[in-house]
């Protein structure tokens, strides 16, 4: 599973059990698995007025993957943000080796 040293959770203005963390943190593990090797994953999830405003950024050498939400709950942020970085890289990893030229191993 991914390493934790290269996962950064910001949670601004509501509290998160442990629980919640540690479930956040698994989810975040695994998607590090699918991302490029190397890659490191920054999530910030802040309470605004209408709920939860979710920002999620991965930096490798192989691509960026970013996304951004607005939910009621942090799960909620959690869940979309996750879904939302999944589908980019399984995007990133059919079209990676499309033009050999640019090719980066990852």
């Amino acid at each position: 599973m991914g390493s934790l040293e290269n996962i950064k959770i910001v949670c601004t203005g509501f509290e998160v059990t442990a629980e919640a963390r540690e479930n956040t943190i698994i989810v975040f593990k695994k998607l590090l698995d699918e991302a490029p090797y190397g890659a490191f994953l920054e999530i910030n999830l802040e309470k605004v007025a209408s709920g939860i405003s979710g920002r999620i950024h991965i930096s490798s050498l192989g691509g960026e993957f970013k996304a951004s939400t607005i939910d009621m709950t942090p799960q909620d942020a959690v869940d979309t943000l996750s879904a939302s970085i999944r589908n980019q890289i399984i995007e990133w990893k059919t079209t990676r080796f499309a033009d050999t030229s640019a090719a980066v191993l990852a």
